[in-house]
């Protein structure tokens, strides 16, 4: 019956490395949005310390982490299977200054993003991405991914 996995007043989350996650058949959430005005600013780094992001077997998850920042700046590989009613990873949150829309997050250290199974996947993320360490790309099963 887990809807939300993190909900949005959970606190911590700068010290945290590596997420794995498989098989959360109901939650369609990782981290939850909700209103930070005044906690967060469009400088702020989303999740300072996240190296890996790995979800497996999330068939109701409709997206994983708000953005709150500009930059996911330890990132480095981005594996999703499984997760049939994901439309998008990042996604912005509720509070974000609309002039951010116009800018692009930053993932300095992202080398690998692997993809597979996600027929309702729209975008990686809803603002432009610019990754200059990727390596590698691995794409199935995602028929409506834009960008």
């Amino acid at each position: 019956e887990l809807d939300v996995v993190f909900p949005s007043a959970s606190t911590g989350f700068n010290v945290l490395q590596t997420f794995w996650a498989s098989d959360l058949l109901t939650a369609r959430w990782i981290w939850g949005k909700a209103s930070y005005k005044g906690f967060f600013s469009h400088t702020t780094n989303t999740f300072p310390n996240l190296q890996h992001l790995h979800l497996r077997s999330c068939p109701r998850l409709q997206f994983v982490v708000p953005l709150y920042g500009l930059s996911f700046p330890s990132l480095k590989t981005l594996h999703i299977i499984h997760c049939g009613d994901l439309v998008h990873v990042f996604e912005l949150n509720m509070d974000y200054p609309e002039e951010v829309t116009t800018l692009s997050v930053r993932f300095p250290k992202l080398t690998a993003i692997h993809l597979h199974d996600l027929p309702k996947l729209q975008k990686i993320c809803e603002v432009k991405m610019v990754a200059p360490a990727l390596e590698s790309i691995k794409i199935r099963g995602c028929w409506n991914l834009h960008r």
